[in-house]
């Protein structure tokens, strides 16, 4: 079985990232998880922070080239959520989560 997904986040290199914009929020939070794309191979950090400053999650994970992720707020309270996105200690990409 396959599934299509058209609606992702996509993370590349952390040479695409301007030294002081390195911290970007999704204009629009996603509802209940966001589907993430990584561009090319590493070991990433995702944390996720509620709106207080508090770490709700902080994971690490391989990822390969094209690989797909899902980043899911299954068990938290109802709130929004920054999930920042970190390579080699830098923040590559951030989004909201609206749960």
């Amino acid at each position: 079985a396959t599934k299509t997904i058209t609606d992702y986040m996509v993370v590349t290199s952390i040479d695409d990232v301007a030294g002081e914009a390195g911290y970007m929020v999704y204009p629009q939070p996603f509802n209940g998880s966001a589907n993430v794309l990584f561009a090319e191979d590493g070991l990433f950090e995702v944390a996720v922070f509620a709106a207080d400053g508090k770490v709700v999650a902080n994971n690490a994970f391989q990822v390969r080239a094209g690989e797909l992720r899902e980043v899911s707020l299954a068990s938290a309270e109802p709130g929004v959520y920054v999930v920042v996105i970190i390579k080699d200690g830098v923040a590559v990409r951030s989004f909201k989560i609206k749960k």
